[in-house]
């Protein structure tokens, strides 16, 4: 199977190939679950020089009690969960369990979770809500460029990585 992570010339991006596979597999577009709740994602200026976004979701009816946001294994997890409230999807709903009796009953009440991946090196900077709106705000510091020589030694063969055989591979010195 050809793919552009198995390029000979793109050394140690093979990891991304994997990461992309199982999250499409595991998120596929178009699942259940996948248009609640509604997000926005926005590119927004900061001062230094950082890439910043803003993951905002519509979360109406939700404290920040009953919301949770965690990363884990570079991907960003929104988990949303009423613990008080019966769910809209309980058929039961009844003047027993409710103060009222629904006629139309239209606002989702339902918990939710949001996973979006991020690339290495993203960091999650604040979350806060307001009016109903989730926002998290997701930052890639900008990055040095630096360049680096490398000495080309006569004879010897490199020392980080032994050669099949060779015991006398050592660490490089810094």
């Amino acid at each position: 199977m050809n793919s552009f992570f198995n390029h000979p010339l793109m050394l140690g991006f093979d990891h991304l190939e994997s990461m992309l596979e199982d999250f499409t597999h595991r998120y596929p577009m178009g699942g259940s679950g996948v248009g609640y709740p509604p997000f926005n994602i926005e590119r927004v200026k900061t001062d230094d020089k950082d890439d910043a976004f803003r993951i905002t979701l519509a979360v109406a009816g939700f404290s920040p009690e009953n919301v949770k946001v965690w990363v884990h294994d570079n991907q960003l997890h929104v988990e949303g969960n009423h613990h008080d409230m019966v769910s809209s999807d309980d058929a039961t709903d009844t003047e027993e369990n409710t103060s009222c009796a629904f006629i139309h009953k239209g606002i989702a009440n339902r918990a939710f979770k949001r996973v979006f991946a991020l690339a290495e090196g993203m960091e999650v900077r604040d979350a806060s809500m307001r009016e109903g709106l989730l926002s998290i705000d997701v930052v890639r510091p900008s990055l040095e460029k630096r360049a680096q020589h490398i000495a080309v030694r006569h004879g010897e063969a490199p020392t980080l990585i032994a050669t099949k055989g060779d015991k006398t591979a050592q660490k490089v010195d810094a």
